[in-house]
């Protein structure tokens, strides 16, 4: 386990891609500025213009930033304080995940190994998670084959990365796993965390769809 004393993270408020077409909502993620240019990197479509153009704003020293996530005015990013951060694996795991609109997909994958974090935000405590996921597939059950995850992401844009070569998937900021109100209760689960609910994750695979 490793003491971090002095970070530079920031919580970033984005686009859900998750929510159903017809609304709009946002989402929480985690990361430092340089995980955020991992998410931009290669974006070349020019509706992403606003979104760029208020990163390098951003990385440029303006802090306090309002903007556009989908149709919601927000701020685009708060500062948060690394408390503490540690490894973390999972040997071969099946997961259902349920879409917004109650449908299933199952998901399976080798391994999962990376990263979860206790961060402090305001008065909030937040344990958040970076993982990568060897050999992932997905079946609707509907016909039961198993297709390669990565080759195609619904979710909102560059937030996963996918190593065809390797077969890996990997979140580039980190996601919520829990939020709690008092520093011991957020530590003493850190410390005993041996299991993630993995739906955050997998609503940056699929989406909505």
């Amino acid at each position: 386990m490793v003491r971090i004393k002095k970070p530079s993270w920031y919580s970033f408020e984005l686009d859900n891609y998750s929510a159903p077409s017809c609304t709009s909502s946002t989402k929480t993620y985690f990361g430092t500025i340089e995980d955020f240019k991992g998410v931009i990197s290669g974006r070349a479509s020019k509706t992403d213009d606003e979104l760029k153009n208020t990163f390098e704003r951003f990385a440029a020293g303006e802090r306090k930033i309002i903007y556009n996530a989908g149709f919601i005015k927000t701020r685009f990013a708060k500062p948060a304080i690394l408390i503490e951060e540690k490894n973390i694996a999972f040997d071969s795991t099946e997961y259902r995940f349920t879409n917004v609109y109650g449908f299933y997909y199952y998901v399976r994958f080798d391994r999962a190994e990376g990263k979860v974090y206790l961060l402090k935000q305001g008065k909030s405590f937040y344990v958040v998670y970076r993982m990568s996921l060897i050999n992932p597939i997905f079946s609707d059950k509907v016909i039961d084959i198993w297709n390669r995850l990565g080759d195609m992401l619904w979710g909102f844009p560059g937030v996963l990365k996918y190593n065809r070569k390797d077969k890996i998937l990997t979140n580039m900021l980190g996601l919520i796993e829990s939020k709690f109100d008092n520093e011991q209760a957020a530590r003493e689960h850190f410390n005993s965390l041996s299991s993630f609910e993995w739906s955050r994750f997998f609503e940056d695979v699929f989406g909505d769809g």
